[in-house]
């Protein structure tokens, strides 16, 4: 089963050095499968890059001129000479090189998938977005049911993008007519946790309770509150950003932090034997946004408006099975879910 990837999960770990993206390519070796990565995705990831890059630098220069307004900043620091273009050719570089290492196949499309794309991005047929003329998606899905033709093998397609590829949380029905159609076989899977959960090798003794008593979450919970704090303003800015518009802006804003849960969990043997279990963690966080209002010179009101945040984390612990002990443990990722 070779297994495609889509932008999303580049994105997800762009230097592809988490413990998700390493698990995952054991589990290639493995199987004897290979990584494959269409080229409209590095197409697509290269004009994303720069589009942020530039969007970043842009927000950089604005906030250190304002700081020289203040009289706060003398000096423009070394990010002032920023190359956008150079830092985006340099890593779209060490990417292909990186690929190349792993030896991923690039897929190019085939010839008649263009008009095939055209015709479903004319009439919004999925997984075309509804609002736009992207053409990314359906190039993606078409060349991952080629390959799976060409090759006459089941193929895993990954993407986080469940928005326009799923529905109910399944491949989209449009999309697995597509597939009895054309006599094929795409596994849809929506991150490389959900993959190696399907790959991985139950351990007796190792349960969610087991795990639940075992687990230092004193130690945890201090390393997770840690880099929430560090990306607090990540998570207020989705809130008002799905709440209205940047006039909307808060002018304070606070995070509470509720308890850590245990959602689910896999335990992955790598080739060279030693196993790690993988757990999916989840946590609300309790926001309050506070907004000033000028009611009259010189006096303001204030209102608050209270929201909540799922997020979740994914950690990685190794596993002692001889001593049924859990060892080191590192976090691979927080995110708003």
């Amino acid at each position: 089963m070779d297994a495609i990837i889509d932008t999303s999960i580049i994105l997800a770990d762009p230097l592809m050095r988490g413990r998700s993206f390493q698990a995952f390519c054991d589990c290639l070796g493995g199987m004897n499968s290979a990584l494959v990565v269409p080229e409209v995705v590095l197409i697509e990831l290269e004009g994303h890059l720069k589009r942020k890059a530039h969007q970043l630098k842009t927000e950089h220069v604005r906030a250190v001129k304002k700081l020289q307004r203040l009289g706060l900043l003398q000096k423009a620091p070394s990010p002032w000479d920023f190359d956008p273009g150079l830092a985006v050719n340099q890593y779209m570089a060490h990417l292909k090189k990186a690929l190349a290492q792993r030896d991923a196949t690039i897929l190019k499309p085939e010839d008649d998938s263009w008009y095939e794309a055209l015709r479903r991005v004319g009439v919004r047929a999925k997984p075309s977005k509804q609002k736009d003329r992207d053409i990314t998606d359906v190039m993606i899905w078409l060349g991952a049911m080629d390959h799976a033709k060409r090759t006459e093998r089941a193929v895993a397609f990954i993407s986080r993008n469940t928005r326009d590829f799923c529905k109910g949380g399944d491949l989209h029905p449009r999309l697995q007519h597509d597939l009895s159609e054309r006599g094929v076989e795409v596994a849809f899977y929506s991150s490389l946790e959900e993959f190696i959960a399907a790959w991985a090798t139950p351990v007796e003794f190792i349960t969610k309770e087991w795990l639940g008593d075992n687990i230092d979450w004193q130690a945890l919970e201090e390393e997770l509150t840690w880099c929430v704090r560090e990306n607090e303003d990540d998570y207020v800015r989705q809130i008002w950003l799905d709440d209205g518009s940047e006039a909307w802006r808060p002018d304070r804003a606070s995070v509470d932090i509720a308890e850590w849960r245990l959602d689910d969990f896999a335990v992955y043997e790598f080739a060279d034997g030693h196993r790690e279990v993988m757990c999916l963690l989840s946590s609300d966080l309790d926001c309050t946004l506070v907004y000033e209002e000028q009611v009259a010179f010189g006096e303001y009101s204030e209102f608050e408006h209270e929201a909540q945040v799922l997020i979740g984390s994914t950690v990685y612990f190794e596993v002692d099975c001889e001593k049924e002990e859990l060892g080191l443990c590192t976090i691979e990722s927080i995110e708003a879910l």
